[in-house]
């Protein structure tokens, strides 16, 4: 299986420094360093700059709070938000969360955001990629189910959880395969519980709104989330290797960077 690589190193963003005019009063993991195309139906529209707002009091879900924060601001004046048929997938644990969207910034282009939730959900980071004719790499033993598509990774240095993500996607389907601290959650509803081909017990959600994985291997939590079937994410999570290894996500020799 092949697959196309982006990788960006994550950016520790303060009130004043932007990727592209990204505003926030709170510390922001952002990976962001692409080029953006027109949407197919805002033809001719430049991006000039993205930003992430504060988010209103009371926001009840993170995929709400992304369509009231992440504003792409375009050279002719004109602004959009994403909307709530954007959503790709979300995915909630407890007080934390993963989200991806379809970016109002133009055709093919998504946007995953890390939140985490105290009084509000607040974003700790954000990917921005989209669908490029990058080289294609080898998947170094990871059972994805597109043949060939682009991998972005991001990680939050400063988070309490010491949160990983890397993203999988092509012009359909976003798969994140994310590692961090273990934490206490409450199930979600829907849950069912499987056996790993490696001994390790999992967690299937799979109903009409999220289909995701999660289990514990030693002190990490391992989540796989996406917008394909709930079998194709439990395959895809059997061929990952130990939460420890070096090479993890890739079941085989090489770093994720290297695939």
């Amino acid at each position: 299986m092949k697959f196309k690589m982006l990788f960006t190193c994550s950016l520790l963003l303060l009130l004043g420094i932007t990727v592209g005019c990204i505003e926030k009063t709170e510390s922001l993991v952002d990976n962001s360093s692409v080029e953006s195309t027109p949407k197919a139906d805002i033809p001719n529209k430049k991006v000039k700059s993205a930003e992430v707002l504060e988010v209103s009091e009371n926001t009840l879900t993170p995929a709400e709070a992304v369509t009231q924060q992440f504003k792409v601001n375009f050279e002719d004046g004109s602004h959009l938000f994403p909307k709530k048929e954007d959503l790709v997938f979300e995915t909630i644990l407890g007080e934390n969360a993963i989200t991806t969207f379809r970016s109002p910034e133009g055709e093919n282009h998504y946007a995953t955001f890390i939140y985490t939730r105290d009084h509000n959900w607040t974003m700790n980071g954000l990917m921005r990629f989209f669908v490029d004719e990058s080289s294609t790499l080898d998947s170094k033993g990871l059972k994805l189910p597109m043949d060939d598509f682009s991998v972005q990774y991001l990680q939050i240095p400063e988070d309490s959880l010491s949160r990983e993500v890397w993203a999988f996607y092509d012009e359909k389907h976003v798969i994140t395969v994310s590692r961090m601290d273990a934490y206490s959650f409450s199930n979600p509803s829907d849950t069912t519980e499987i056996s790993l081909e490696n001994g390790n017990e999992a967690f299937v959600v799979s109903n009409s709104k999220e289909s995701f994985v999660f289990y514990y291997d030693t002190d990490k939590l391992i989540i796989v989330s996406g917008n394909i079937e709930a079998s194709k994410l439990v395959e895809l999570t059997n061929s990952l290797p130990p939460a420890d290894s070096a090479d993890f996500p890739s079941s085989e020799s090489g770093k994720i960077e290297n695939l």
